[in-house]
């Protein structure tokens, strides 16, 4: 089989709801030069028979299935089984404008020593109304001085290179709830992240789907990536150590819910506080803020 130039990588886990208008936006894609890789991990919905449609539909659809292994499992299978030197990133649940890849491989092709291209995204909720636009930073220097700080990019907006991702050690499954944050800071040592800052997807999030305990391991998992990629720049070994942790917890937590409640997503935000307000020796400052939180999630239209 001819090669493509690159190749869509989508894990799905009973994503039946929101699967058709995702496969969709890959096939209307202005650029034709792509596979795409559905890796279905282990879905108990009506996922399996609306991927075999698809893929009756387009020989360009190509599906693996495994038993529930988990999204790191299911990326890192997708990134072997995938032939193409560019790996475009995409969710079950979200829509790539039809330019998506056009826009992101003219920028590949401008910029050979790029490991990543990310572009903005649109904050869309279950109706598809938009809630907010994102804009990543706007260039290599500015990606690297953000990372430091947190995770700017969204996952499924991204186009990575295949042969960078594989030699930085793929997805890391110790990172679970932070595997993308995780990898960009591994790929940044290797090479140059760039971004196109207009929203080429409509990133979309759910009501209630924040727990208190995916929060905490994407919290937890975070601050282990920051502080193994600063040992890594002074030279020294990653280990596990979580000395910090609590007010990475806590400051994590209270941005989260912020976050939510900016999104109108009153669920989300009570999930975050529950978890900053399970931390030990909160500031009564602190405790005010979450409280003041709380109410305002509990007013939230979409609460």
């Amino acid at each position: 089989m001819t090669m493509p130039a690159v190749s869509v990588l989508m894990p799905v886990r009973d994503g039946a709801a929101f699967l058709p208008a995702a496969l969709d936006s890959i096939l209307r894609q202005e650029w034709r030069d792509f596979d795409c890789i559905v890796v279905d991990d282990g879905s108990r919905d009506a996922t399996p028979q609306l991927l075999a449609q698809a893929a009756r539909r387009d020989a360009r659809i190509r599906v693996l299935t495994q038993p529930r292994s988990g999204v790191v499992s299911a990326l890192n299978r997708g990134l072997a089984a995938s032939r193409a030197p560019w790996v475009a990133r995409m969710d079950a649940d979200d829509v790539a404008r039809p330019d998506r890849l056009a826009k992101q491989m003219a920028l590949a092709a401008t910029t050979p020593q790029a490991v990543a291209i990310a572009s903005g995204w649109r904050v869309v909720d279950a109706a598809g109304r938009v809630l907010r636009e994102v804009t990543p930073p706007p260039g290599p220097q500015a990606i690297a001085a953000a990372l430091p700080r947190g995770n700017p990019l969204a996952h499924p907006t991204m186009l990575l290179n295949r042969a960078a991702v594989l030699a930085v050690g793929g997805y890391r499954a110790s990172y679970d709830g932070a595997e993308d944050y995780d990898l960009w800071l591994r790929l940044s040592e290797a090479g140059a992240l760039h971004a196109l800052t207009e929203a080429l997807v409509d990133y979309r999030i759910h009501a209630g789907q924040a727990t208190w305990q995916t929060l905490e391991r994407s919290i937890v998992a975070a601050h282990r990536a920051r502080r193994a990629a600063e040992r890594r720049r002074a030279g020294r070994a990653e280990d596990d150590g979580l000395d910090g942790m609590s007010d990475a917890l806590i400051a994590g937590a209270l941005g989260a819910a912020k976050e939510q409640l900016a999104l109108g997503q009153g669920r989300g935000a009570r999930a975050a506080l529950a978890l900053l307000r399970a931390q030990p020796g909160l500031a009564l400052r602190t405790r005010l803020h979450a409280h003041l939180l709380w109410l305002r999630s509990l007013l939230t239209p979409r609460g």
